[in-house]
């Protein structure tokens, strides 16, 4: 008889039959993916999406307020962190209101790439 590794515990011989279980070459079947590992994913998603793109987008919003605001460097930089909060926590709340993972992550990382490169146009490489 054959041995099934321990790391491949959802493939199993086809007793299930085709209308439940994809049929592989091998002459096992792998059994779909449940709604809870699908809803797992997608929560772990999201609040990846929260802490890492709500990260870069505040790190970027924070270099490009510090670029743009008519003050010294210092008091600058002190005025868009005092904002990065709201950034940060606006971003946070995006990611569990956004309908689309894919218009989550965007909606997040494409901002921050825009707004770091803007602000390190403006702003000279020594930010």
């Amino acid at each position: 008889m054959d041995m099934e590794p321990e790391f491949f515990p959802s493939i199993l011989p086809c007793a299930a039959g085709p209308a439940t279980s994809f049929s592989r070459p091998s002459g096992t079947c792998m059994k779909s993916t449940s709604p809870a590992r699908g809803y797992a994913l997608a929560l772990f998603s999201r609040v990846a999406a929260a802490i890492l793109g709500g990260y870069a987008l505040t790190a970027a919003s924070v270099i490009f307020l510090g670029a743009l605001i008519p003050l010294p460097k210092s008091q600058a930089v002190l005025a868009a962190s005092l904002a990065s909060f709201a950034v940060y926590t606006a971003a946070l709340v995006w990611a569990f209101v956004a309908e689309r993972l894919r218009t989550l992550w965007l909606s997040l990382l494409l901002p921050a790439a825009v707004l770091a490169g803007l602000g390190l146009l403006l702003g000279g490489a020594g930010v």
